[in-house]
């Protein structure tokens, strides 16, 4: 999607290497896959989960990964930064959001949830199963807030640096 991570480290791979790139926005990144896997697409950016099933079956290569370190779900591939590119490096990362007017003890009982939650087996599992690993220490509360802000400012030079013009 225009404006995402995978949109910007592709436009970041893009200027770090001279390359030539097109985004191609999809409604999703399920049928981007598909495309690369039928020969639309030459490569594309996505999380892991979306396309792991297809690595793991032998019908699609992966070149990279932008974590800083390998990802544990497919640990043979190698990051950008050891293949010379430390500066793209970036992940997704999923977050609990309410209005803003949500009354204050709801927000404390669902700020004290969060790591219960993610304690579980079956919910540990299931983060699993899609492919995604919670943190270690859930990011909550204004440390949450503090989070978001610092994305905002790292993603928006990103987005300026790399020429990237997202009309919403």
């Amino acid at each position: 999607a225009a404006g995402s991570i995978p949109h910007f480290l592709g436009a970041l791979l893009s200027g770090f290497t001279n390359t030539p790139l097109t985004h191609v926005p999809y409604r999703g990144s399920i049928p981007g896959v598909a495309d690369v896997i039928g020969g639309q697409l030459a490569s594309m950016f996505t999380p892991h989960g979306d396309f792991l099933a297809n690595y793991k079956a032998g019908r699609l290569r992966l070149l990279a990964t932008s974590g800083p370190t390998r990802n544990p779900f497919s640990p043979d591939v190698p990051t950008f930064a050891e293949q010379g590119l430390p500066s793209l490096t970036g992940s997704q990362w999923l977050g609990l959001s309410a209005p803003k007017n949500l009354p204050a003890p709801i927000v404390q009982r669902l700020t004290a949830l969060i790591p219960e939650i993610l304690a579980k087996p079956d919910v540990m599992q299931r983060l699993e199963d899609i492919q995604t690993l919670p943190r270690k220490t859930p990011v909550v509360g204004d440390d949450f807030v503090k989070l978001i802000q610092s994305q905002i400012t790292n993603w928006t030079a990103v987005a300026k640096r790399a020429k990237v013009e997202v009309i919403v």
